[in-house]
C-alpha cells in the first residue's frame, strides 16, 4: 500500500536498513555498493543528469561548505538544490532549493513514486532478474532529492556527500564541480584507519574533466587526491597553492598561520571581521572568471569557516563553464547569510549556550578553539557531551577535559549508538590519571537529555557558559528544550545573554 500521509512516507523510508541507526559494526566495504543507486537512477530516467552538480566531500566542514555554495548561487539568481545529511529535526531539512525545504505534500508525493518503483525492484529480486540488495534509507532519500530537482527544474544543484565518496549513494552522479574539504580520521570502520586510505575514499568523487577544490592539508592525504585526479584528467585547485583566503586588516594577526589561512584549530576571530579572496593562478582567457573577491563577512561562526568559505567561493567561481554568473555581490551576500542549525550556534535567552554537531577528534579541536572568548568571559564553563560508539572517545574527550570547569557526560536517547555516559566516565577519567589532574574538568554523569535538562533547571547560572556537543543526536534531542529553557529563563535569570553580533 501506498504512503497516503506525510507521516506514512517517513514510516516507509525508515522501514529500509539504515545505517545512520545501525550498530557500527554494520555497513562495511561490502555493503555499499552504487549497483542499487544505478539501478534506481535508470527507472527515473537519471534525474540528475537534468542539472549541473557540484559534489561536495570531506570529513569535517562539508555542510557548512556545501551551503555557502548554495547561498551564493542563489544570490546570484541561479535556481539551486541543496541535498545535506543528517538532519537535527526533520527530513525535510535535507533537501531544500533556494534555502526553502521541501513541503510535506512535495515528500510525500516523491516518496509515494519511490514505493511503486521500490515495489517493482522487489518483483525484480523474487523473480532473480536482480542481483543487488533494496535501497537503504540513504538511498531512497537521495534518489529523492536528485528526483525533486529535477522535477522542480533546479539550475544547479549542490550534493553533500553522506559517507565517504567513492561508494556513497551521492556518487552516481558525474558533477561539474568537486570539493574536498579535509580529512581527518573518522569513520574509520568503513573508509580506512591511515589518512591515505580515507583520502583515496573521499577522492572517489573526482571524474574524468571535474573541476576539484581541495582543503585538503597533510600531505599523504593530498598526494592520493592529486594521483587520483591525474589519473582521470581533472583541473585540481588547492587552498593556499591556487587560491588563498586570508582577513582583512581587522582581524589580528594571531588569527592565522603564517601561511596566512585560518588555523585548523580556531584561533580567536571576530565575528565583524573582514576577509578576501583571491586566485594565485596567472590570469587567462578561459579562467577570467576567477576574481578576487573583498569586503566579506562570514556568517557562520568560527575560525575554521574561513577556510571553508574559500573552499566554497573557489568552487563557486569554477562554475563558469556552466555559464553562471555568479558577480562579487552574490558571493558577498551568499557567505554573509549562510548560516546552519547546530553549527556553532548561540542559543537566545538568559544564558550563553551553544549547540555545535562536531562529532570526530578534529572538529572538536577547531569548536574549543573557536570558543575561548566565551569561556574566558564566563564564570564556569559546562560542556554536555554524548558520543556515538564508532567514534574515538578518548581523542573527543580530551580537549574538553582541558576546556570545561564541568564535563556533563550523557546518551541521547532516539538512536541505539550512543556510548552509555559510565563507558564515557571511564574513558575520561583514565584521560584526566594519565594527564594529571590539575585545570581539567569536573564530571558529572546524567542519564540522558531530560536529566540534562533537569540540571539546567537546578543548577545553572546566568554567569556560566554551556556547550552542547559530540553527536548530532544529542544536539538533535536537547537544541528545542535548551532554547525554549533559556528564554523563559530570562525573568530570573536576568537580562539576555550578550551574543555575538550576527
Amino acid at each position: 500500500m501506498l504512503p497516503s500521509t506525510r507521516d506514512e512516507a517517513i514510516e516507509f523510508l525508515m522501514r529500509s536498513i539504515n545505517y545512520e541507526r545501525c550498530d557500527p559494526g554494520v555497513g562495511t566495504d561490502a555493503s555499499f555498493k552504487l549497483h542499487t543507486m544505478h539501478w534506481l537512477a535508470k527507472r527515473f530516467g537519471d534525474p540528475h543528469r537534468d542539472y549541473p552538480v557540484i559534489h561536495v566531500a570531506g570529513t569535517k566542514g562539508k555542510g557548512s561548505t556545501a551551503t555557502m555554495i548554495a547561498e551564493m548561487l542563489s544570490h546570484a539568481g541561479i535556481r539551486t538544490g541543496l541535498y545535506t545529511s543528517p538532519h537535527l529535526h526533520r527530513l525535510e531539512e535535507r533537501l531544500a532549493i533556494d534555502g526553502a525545504m521541501i513541503s510535506e505534500t512535495q515528500l510525500l508525493e516523491v516518496v509515494q513514486d519511490l514505493a511503486r518503483v521500490v515495489d517493482s525492484l522487489q518483483g525484480e529480486i523474487d523473480g532473480g532478474q536482480f542481483t543487488g540488495k533494496m535501497p537503504t534509507f540513504f538511498e531512497l532519500v537521495t534518489m529523492a532529492a536528485l528526483l525533486f530537482f529535477s522535477r522542480r527544474q533546479v539550475d544547479a544543484a549542490v550534493v553533500e556527500v553522506g559517507l565517504g565518496g567513492r561508494l556513497d549513494s551521492t556518487n552516481v552522479c558525474h558533477a561539474d564541480v568537486g570539493v574536498i574539504t579535509s580529512i581527518s580520521k573518522d569513520h574509520i570502520q568503513q573508509l580506512g584507519h591511515t589518512l591515505d586510505a580515507i583520502a583515496g575514499e573521499k577522492a572517489g568523487i573526482i571524474k574524468p574533466g571535474m573541476r576539484v577544490v581541495s582543503g585538503v592539508l597533510q600531505s599523504e592525504a593530498a598526494e592520493v587526491i592529486r594521483q587520483r585526479a591525474e589519473e582521470v584528467d581533472a583541473e585540481l585547485y588547492i587552498l593556499g597553492r591556487d587560491f588563498i583566503i586570508e582577513p582583512e586588516k581587522t582581524v589580528a594577526a594571531n588569527a592565522v598561520t603564517s601561511e596566512g589561512q585560518a588555523s585548523e584549530t580556531g584561533a580567536a576571530v571576530t565575528q565583524d571581521a573582514r576577509y578576501h579572496f583571491r586566485w594565485q593562478i596567472p590570469p587567462s582567457e578561459s579562467k577570467k572568471a576567477l576574481t578576487p573577491v573583498s569586503d566579506l563577512k562570514i556568517a557562520l561562526r568560527g575560525a575554521h569557516q574561513m577556510r571553508n568559505a574559500g573552499l566554497a567561493i573557489a568552487a563557486t567561481q569554477l562554475c563558469r563553464e556552466l555559464e553562471f554568473s555568479v558577480p562579487a555581490r552574490s558571493i558577498q551576500a551568499g557567505i554573509g547569510t549562510a548560516r546552519l542549525p547546530g553549527r556553532i550556534e548561540f542559543l537566545r535567552g538568559a544564558m550563553p549556550i551553544v549547540v555545535d554537531v562536531a562529532h570526530n577528534p578534529a572538529a572538536i579541536l577547531a569548536l574549543v578553539g573557536s570558543l575561548e572568548e566565551e569561556r574566558k568571559a564566563c564564570r564556569r564553563t559546562v560542556v554536555i557531551c554524548s558520543i556515538s560508539v564508532d567514534k574515538d572517545a578518548r581523542e573527543i574527550l580530551s580537549p574538553l577535559l582541558s576546556f570545561a570547569d564541568t564535563l556533563i557526560l550523557t546518551a541521547f536517547q532516539d538512536n541505539p549508538r550512543a556510548f552509555s555516559p559510565r563507558a564515557l566516565y571511564e574513558i575520561a577519567s583514565e584521560a584526566m590519571g594519565q594527564a594529571g589532574h590539575e585545570g581539567m574538568a569536573q564530571l558529572k554523569v546524567l542519564p540522558d537529555p531530560d536529566a540534562v535538562m533537569a540540571w539546567f533547571t537546578s543548577a545553572a547560572d546566568a554567569r556560566d557558559f554551556a556547550l552542547v556537543t559530540g553527536s548530532t543526536f544529542l544536539v538533535s534531542e536537547l537544541r528545542h528544550p535548551l532554547q525554549q529553557w533559556n528564554q523563559r529563563q530570562l525573568p530570573a535569570l536576568g537580562q539576555a545573554a550578550t551574543l555575538p553580533s550576527s
